[in-house]
């Protein structure tokens, strides 16, 4: 009997496991692609080493840099939901570790309520104003906490350790860590008012930690307080949606200088200096159209450092070193167009 009640218990962990995953990935497949693809067209993963430098010398870069490589897959709504989906099944097993660590057993209410951070995180995403900076910080922190000794003083040294080094990789959401520590002290020392003070002393050492840090970075205490790159705060997304579009248009009616002026302004309107792989392929077919080979050229060589877009840049490149090839194609009519017709100025 008790060997068939475990294997019921099993079954419906198993079947409810399965139902979150199936139902996160056709939400974000079918239901709110773009809520992950308009994430996409405004940041721009590379693989170099000057991108990760760019992202890690400023607090929070590692979540940054870990935020936009995720970001890189919500090209496609299948691959965009999974990636995505793959993040909360993890953040649900750090947090039925940190659950089970406290003595909550292996029951069934205690691996529903790991589930709740993976909501909360799924919920943050449906906000245009959230980054998957912020995110990925807080499932970096969820991790941290996993991590954390059972015994006083180990946790209190891993404490001092990962408060400094957690607010350099993942931002101000190590807040989150500080209160966790806190609260194991207060279940692990017989005296609260020396668990108090060691939660104050760590939170005195977090403030530090900012504070710090803005004598090393450009950025104002507060934005280093509430995290850079967590949120936008303006909607900046249907305006470069907007315009781009607008630039779609008149490359179609033959308007390439209109065309390539409005992509970059739709650039120039990407918070953080992100850069946009949809804006780069515009300002490519401009550049081959208007026989700009070597500006065209710069921004492949940024296209081949991608994965998603690496084949667009080989194929545009042989139209750079071989102009001939151009014949027969659209680019031609285009050029053709470029040079007999006056491109006129719309506002």
């Amino acid at each position: 009997m008790m060997k068939q009640k475990k294997s019921v218990t099993a079954y419906w962990k198993v079947a409810v496991w399965a139902a979150f995953a199936v139902a996160s990935f056709l939400y974000w497949c079918y239901v709110s692609p773009s809520l992950l693809g308009d994430r996409e067209q405004t940041v721009l993963f590379l693989y170099n080493g000057d991108y990760f430098m760019q992202r890690i010398v400023v607090p929070g870069g590692l979540a940054r840099y870990l935020g936009d490589f995720l970001t890189q897959f919500f090209c496609k709504p299948n691959t965009g939901a999974c990636a995505f989906v793959l993040l909360l099944l993890l953040v649900q097993w750090l947090s039925l570790v940190i659950l089970r660590r406290h003595g909550t057993g292996r029951t069934f209410p205690t691996f529903l309520i790991s589930f709740l951070p993976s909501v909360v995180l799924w919920f943050m995403a449906t906000r245009p104003s959230v980054t998957m900076t912020l995110i990925v910080a807080v499932a970096l922190v969820i991790a941290v906490m996993a991590l954390m000794p059972r015994k006083t003083v180990p946790s209190l040294v891993y404490s001092a350790l990962m408060v400094p080094l957690c607010y350099w990789l993942a931002g101000p959401t190590t807040w989150l860590f500080v209160a966790y520590a806190l609260f194991c002290w207060l279940r692990l020392m017989s005296s609260r008012l020396r668990a108090l003070a060691y939660g104050a002393a760590l939170s005195v050492l977090m403030l530090f930690c900012i504070i710090g840090s803005s004598y090393f970075v450009s950025y104002p205490t507060s934005r280093l307080m509430s995290g850079i790159d967590y949120y936008y705060s303006e909607p900046y997304t249907p305006h470069f949606l907007h315009i781009m579009e607008v630039s779609d248009n008149m490359l179609v009616n033959g308007y390439v200088n209109s065309s390539q002026r409005n992509a970059f302004e739709a650039m120039e309107l990407i918070p953080n200096y992100n850069k946009s792989a949809r804006v780069l392929i515009r300002l490519i077919d401009t550049s081959v159209i208007t026989e700009q080979y070597e500006l065209a050229l710069k921004y492949i060589s940024i296209l081949d450092e991608t994965l998603f877009y690496s084949k667009k840049a080989r194929q545009m490149r042989r139209f750079v070193e071989n102009p001939q090839l151009i014949k027969g194609t659209n680019f031609e009519k285009l050029n053709n167009h470029y040079k007999t017709t006056k491109d006129e100025f719309f506002m």
